[in-house]
């Protein structure tokens, strides 16, 4: 069986250097991609960009020493290639990071959607958490994931340092949470209460 040393796809690099630098760029694209090293595929997705249009590479993800002339075609590309490495991330359950990704471009949504699919009764993330909850991506959601691990007098708390930044639409879905919440941990109490009270009657007692 043949094997891959950590060095030979850098000395191939190195080879490829020598006829195109265009060509170095893609390889390297691609080996990263392979790596799932998604970090350094934006990066090198923005490298290879800037040398297209002809720009330093030095500081690839930078914006400011882009001319006027070709910023939009560089944002767009930006935008594209954040979008890939947000999404390959995801896949990989690394919320977290993928939303460094999605908040550079303004795409709140996909992240949502992706919390929301979180299953109720899975581990608690406090990074995604604190994305959903505090960050206001998914508030309902995040509401709910701090209630399951932070008790019910933290996430009241919680929520009335959030509750005037909500739509009003999201407060009422809040509340409705904590109403729900409440209600269930009053009957709980009632329950406890009567059972332990039933408990102590002496048989024949009224």
């Amino acid at each position: 069986m043949t094997t891959t040393t950590t060095a030979e796809p850098f000395l191939e690099l190195e080879h490829l250097g020598a006829a195109s630098p265009a060509a170095v760029l893609d390889r390297l694209i691609s080996h990263l991609r392979e790596e799932k090293k998604w970090h350094a595929v934006f990066d090198a997705l923005l490298m290879r960009k800037r040398h297209e249009l002809g720009l330093p590479l030095v500081r690839p993800t930078a914006l400011r020493d882009v001319p006027e002339a070709q910023r939009d075609e560089f944002e767009k590309y930006y935008v594209s290639a954040a979008r890939e490495v947000a999404e390959r991330l995801l896949d990989e359950g690394a919320i977290a990071q993928a939303w460094n990704y999605f908040r550079a471009i303004g795409e709140p949504e996909r992240l949502a959607d992706a919390i929301e699919s979180l299953p109720a009764a899975g581990p608690i993330d406090e990074q995604v958490v604190e994305i959903a909850l505090f960050q206001g991506v998914a508030p309902v959601k995040g509401l709910q994931m701090f209630l399951q691990s932070h008790g019910t007098c933290s996430t009241i708390t919680a929520l009335d340092q959030q509750f005037a930044q909500m739509a009003p639409a999201t407060r009422a879905a809040c509340a409705r949470v904590m109403v729900r919440r409440l209600y269930d941990d009053l009957r709980g109490n009632v329950e406890h209460d009567v059972k332990r009270r039933q408990a102590m009657t002496p048989p024949g007692a009224s």
